[in-house]
């Protein structure tokens, strides 16, 4: 866990002179990159975690706790030990807010300097430095590959707030950052939701905002979590049926998943048979880079000998 905590120390020290320190800081660089991945007005805090997620989307994550290091599978040592340890810690300083994580971190070092401490060490420094369990964090997502998700169940507005009821149907606490954007999705207000799941059914939590300009309540706007589905996470005020409806960009190859947005990619195809004879056209689909467990590729084609259309169902 050592090398996990130096990578997010690293990329702190690093992101105060460079937005986007990180695995994908070179990527950031290229203008053509960012706009054929999709990546515009991105944080570092989504690129860094993309490695995980195209690993866990896979079924190939492993803990970040446990495993030996000749236990993790091939390109794991990296993406999970590094970058996914750093990240889990950026999102408990979100939690706990950056003052009190590093007031822990600093009597963690002090009290374990020169030493080899083990994780439940760090815990209880942290849990006695802020005064909260943590055992939610330490004992269970750093132990763990579940997949956690929460989304914006109901919101009611009343006078000058507005009420939010956040679900997860996490078996196991986790606290949810939840912000209110405006119309352009700059982020108004952010609040978290005390530790919270279930193991038997979805649990719920209720957070309190300011009206004030909001129109439109997400889930983990600054991409913290270690959630790989984003495509429920905003929720517009007001009423009808397409409050959850999110702009669609096509996109060529593929395309990272965020909140604001939702994208199609393409590519180019060519095949050949015996009645169409040679066939030029387009595969649609979209989670190239983080797959869904079912999904179809409609692939319209124009033959030399007529037109063929094609949907390929793909379940993982």
């Amino acid at each position: 866990m050592d090398e996990g905590v130096n990578t997010y120390e690293q990329l702190r020290v690093e992101g105060r002179e460079n937005p986007n320190a990180g695995l994908l800081k070179d990527l950031a660089k290229s203008k053509q990159a960012v706009s054929a991945l999709g990546l515009e007005n991105l944080p570092a805090s989504a690129l860094n975690q993309l490695p995980y997620q195209v690993m866990a989307s896979r079924g190939l994550d492993q803990p970040v706790q446990g495993p030996t290091a000749g236990q993790y599978g091939k390109g794991n040592y990296g993406v999970i030990v590094y970058y996914k340890t750093a990240a889990l810690l950026r999102y408990l300083a979100g939690y706990l807010g950056q003052e009190k994580f590093d007031d822990a971190m600093r009597a963690y070092y002090t009290k374990w300097q020169f030493r080899h401490p083990y994780p439940e060490d760090m815990e209880a420094v942290f849990e006695e430095s802020t005064g909260q369990k943590l055992d939610w964090f330490f004992r269970e997502m750093l132990t763990n590959t579940r997949e956690y998700n929460a989304d914006i169940f109901a919101t009611q507005t009343i006078g000058d707030q507005v009420k939010v009821l956040v679900r997860t149907d996490s078996p196991v606490l986790w606290p949810v950052p939840v912000s209110t954007v405006d119309a352009q999705g700059k982020v108004l207000q952010t609040l978290w939701t005390p530790p919270f799941g279930n193991p038997e059914d979805d649990a719920e939590s209720q957070l309190n905002f300011r009206k004030e300009n909001v129109a439109a309540v997400v889930v983990d706007a600054e991409y913290l979590t270690p959630q790989l589905n984003r495509r429920d996470d905003r929720l517009a005020l007001g009423d009808g049926n397409f409050r959850r409806w999110e702009p669609v960009r096509v996109q060529p190859l593929a395309s990272v998943e965020r909140w604001d947005r939702s994208a199609i990619n393409w590519m180019p195809v060519i095949g050949a048979n015996t009645s169409d004879k040679f066939m030029l056209g387009a595969a649609f689909y979209n989670g190239l880079l983080a797959p869904k467990s079912c999904s179809t590729w409609p692939c319209p084609c124009t033959a030399s000998a007529g037109t063929s259309s094609t949907a390929s169902p793909r379940s993982t």
